[in-house]
């Protein structure tokens, strides 16, 4: 038979190197993925990409208070520690009166589209929340057929006008008869 003892210290052990193994993968959950963003650093790179005054050492949470404040976000609450997906993404997006939409709201938004989406939407959105979007969407407010009222929009060829000048004594055509 087996001692009693060295059976107590093989299970002890046994458990042990069980719990850390499990404390082991509960913190490599806890960890974001390589290139994983959470929706707190999300709104840190919005914030500094539509060039709201922020320290150099600026939190997520400031960024969220700052952005709340400067009526860039949602009206719901967000938590910040959670992970970036396109659903968030598309409520700050149409927040700052984009048009967007995803087939997709439940998938992870990585880091790099995070950029490459502010890159791209920096300046409508900072449009937007100065109130100067009529000047970045200008065309899209003219009818099809009038762009700026400067084309000629009806069908077949017209006949030229008189030259009129103003200046010129005589007639309205502005030829003089030769009195």
């Amino acid at each position: 038979m087996r001692n009693p003892t060295s059976m107590l210290v093989r299970t002890s052990f046994a458990a042990a190197l069980f719990l850390l193994l499990g404390q082991l993968t509960l913190a490599a959950a806890s960890v974001p993925a390589p290139g994983t963003i959470t929706v707190g650093d999300f709104l840190l790179l919005y914030a500094r990409s539509t060039h709201i005054a922020l320290p150099a050492d600026a939190t997520p949470e400031l960024a969220y208070a700052a952005l709340k404040a400067a009526g860039s976000l949602p009206s719901d609450p967000m938590t910040l520690a959670a992970p970036l997906t396109h659903a968030v993404v598309l409520q700050v997006g149409r927040a700052a009166g984009l048009r967007l939409t995803s087939r997709t709201p439940d998938q992870a938004f990585p880091r790099a589209e995070a950029e490459a989406f502010l890159q791209t939407y920096s300046g409508v959105i900072v449009a937007h929340r100065t109130g100067s979007a009529s000047e970045t969407y200008g065309a899209s407010f003219n009818p099809p057929g009038d762009p700026a009222g400067h084309a000629n929009t009806s069908k077949g060829k017209k006949k030229g006008r008189p030259f009129q000048s103003t200046n010129l004594p005589g007639n309205a055509n502005g030829h003089d008869d030769g009195d």
